[in-house]
């Protein structure tokens, strides 16, 4: 993910020594996805922060609390926690904090229209925000962070059209900035947009294009992970069940590295579906009729993003 201010940098933000320490602490934590205990360390810490009335603490900790509930797929919860220190920060007139959070809200509530999409508006109405916050005071890299992250909001609410344009706004301000890995992120939104809606030609192009960017990327393999995902999803919708096949298997060795299990899991539910392909078409073609059969692509595939 392409984070417009995350966890990772929540320390730098901190005004006080106790503050500091305290965010370097569940920044390992995170590191190594130990949330159960990032999160009970972060509510401990909350309620101290609290009585010690250091109120940029509190809003840390709140924060980071989102961010363990999020790592441990409680995506309706870390939306609300995020929402909370959003206020928060910006009552303490904390820029950055404000930022992150907005940040983390928007993903959390694209995270949980998945099973719920009456809250994919509430994602679009965060991505916005930040935006315009982003425009008053962050920098470049923050804006273009925020606009695909509005991309991303628009496609989980069902506008793909819209998501593409910001997506392509995203393009934009990414390649001027020269972010490498920005751009790759947008070619996979945009590979997404195609997927959603059926097009599976355009969705192999943007992949395939996410996939050459990442290839020079170093971060451990997960951006060539997900290009890789969605290429396998386009081959399929595009009807090249063996392409997607193939593709589906380097997928899933890469995020066995990556260490990604769900993810691995949609790679398995793809190659399920090119088999079946591949079967009917084989049995289709030996009954004599000719007509090449498909299986349904598993939407499933598109949270490769996660």
């Amino acid at each position: 993910n392409h984070d417009c201010g995350g966890a990772e940098e929540v320390s730098r933000w901190s005004r006080w020594s106790s503050v500091d320490n305290f965010c370097v602490a569940l920044q390992g934590m995170l590191a190594v996805q130990d949330y159960e205990q990032a999160l009970r360390t972060s509510r401990e810490a909350e309620k101290t922060f609290r009585q010690d009335r250091e109120t940029l603490g509190e809003a840390h900790a709140v924060l980071l609390q989102a961010h363990a509930l999020r790592g441990l797929e409680d995506h309706q919860g870390a939306a609300e926690l995020a929402v909370a220190a959003v206020e928060s920060f910006s009552q303490a007139g904390d820029v950055p904090g404000e930022l992150a959070a907005l940040n983390l809200a928007t993903r959390a509530l694209c995270d949980a229209s998945r099973s719920d999409i009456s809250v994919a508006s509430e994602a679009v109405q965060a991505s916005r925000r930040l935006l315009k916050r982003c425009e008053l005071v962050g920098s470049d890299a923050d804006l273009a962070g925020a606009s695909l992250l509005l991309a991303e909001a628009l496609l989980a609410d069902g506008r793909p059209q819209d998501a593409l344009q910001a997506s392509a706004e995203a393009k934009g301000k990414f390649a001027q900035a020269g972010d490498a890995e920005g751009l790759a992120a947008c070619h996979r939104l945009a590979s997404d947009v195609h997927i959603s809606e059926g097009d599976g030609d355009e969705a192999l192009r943007e992949a395939d294009e996410a996939r050459r960017i990442a290839a020079d990327l170093a971060d451990g393999g997960r951006s060539l992970a997900e290009a890789e995902g969605r290429r396998a999803t386009a081959f399929l919708l595009a009807g090249q069940h063996r392409e997607a096949l193939r593709s589906a298997q380097v997928a899933e060795k890469l995020w066995i590295k990556v260490g990604d299990r769900r993810a691995e899991v949609d790679c398995l539910i793809v190659q399920a579906a090119a088999k079946i392909a591949i079967v009917t078409e084989a049995v289709s073609q030996s009954s004599g009729d000719g007509a090449g059969g498909g299986a349904p692509v598993p939407m499933q595939v598109v949270t490769f993003a996660g």
